[in-house]
């Protein structure tokens, strides 16, 4: 099952860098959910409109730490 996560753009310039293994924190751990299964990224640009930027491939998810690392990726991807 592929999620999709929305985030600021400059979080998204931030976590989609080469070189850089980013996490997200999750709140709420999606369902049926695994390592290998696709994180899309979306990015607000104005009010109320959204973009979805490409995706990323989840290196490692964490369904019970919610205060931390629950998804990982590599931001070269």
């Amino acid at each position: 099952m592929d999620i999709v996560i929305y985030m600021r753009e400059e979080d998204f310039r931030h976590k989609t860098d080469p070189g850089v293994y980013a996490y997200w924190s999750m709140g709420r751990v999606p369902k049926n959910f695994e390592t290998l299964d696709k994180i899309y990224i979306a990015v607000q640009d104005k009010p109320k409109n959204c973009a979805v930027m490409g995706f990323v491939v989840c290196d490692m998810f964490n369904p019970n730490d919610l205060n931390g690392e629950t998804l990982e990726w590599d931001g070269a991807t």
